[in-house]
């Protein structure tokens, strides 16, 4: 069996692009954007990539068996302290794309980011929803807030990052390391 790359909310390839910095290589790249600027500017960057579209109509069915790692910075608007700070009503809340990915493709590892301030979104009931789905599709949940300034970037831009990995069985739990 192969291994396998979804980019998720893909925009240009920025969690692609650190993949094969870090010598990442993938049997075949997949990645699903919407804005035709990032689709042309991933497809010239990945050119063996393929572009699944709009990710609300992804059939994961059809994608090949095998080996699967994830990446997605889903959006971030519904949260962002720059946005209404809607949460999960907003229609740009795209985190159900997530959960179904995870249980439709299963894959080994997902990696998801967005702004800091989705720990406390919708009074802390949307983080506490996340880690939920996580759990309830049969995955166990690290989380860590890291602030570009912490990897040498001029700037704070404070993000939170998941990584989701397979349980052990179906009633595995979840593992926080989130501090």
């Amino acid at each position: 069996m192969g291994l396998y790359y979804l980019d998720m909310f893909s925009g240009i390839g920025g969690f692609a692009l650190a993949a094969e910095w870090a010598g990442i290589n993938f049997d075949e790249c997949y990645f699903s954007e919407i804005d035709p600027y990032c689709v042309n500017v991933y497809k010239k960057r990945f050119p063996n990539s393929k572009p699944l579209g709009d990710i609300r109509k992804v059939n994961y069915e059809k994608l090949p068996k095998g080996k699967w790692i994830v990446t997605g910075g889903f959006p971030c608007q519904p949260h962002s302290v720059a946005g209404k700070r809607k949460g999960a009503a907003d229609e740009r809340d795209l985190w159900a794309e997530c959960r179904r990915m995870l249980c439709e493709l299963r894959p080994d590892v997902a990696l998801f980011e967005n702004v800091s301030r989705l720990l406390i979104s919708d009074g802390r009931r949307f983080f506490n929803g996340v880690l939920s789905d996580i759990h309830k599709s049969g995955f166990n949940a690290e989380w860590n807030i890291i602030s570009a300034s912490e990897i040498g970037a001029p700037h704070i831009r404070k993000r939170i990052w998941i990584v989701c990995t397979k349980a052990a069985d179906r009633g595995g739990g979840l593992a926080n390391a989130g501090r």
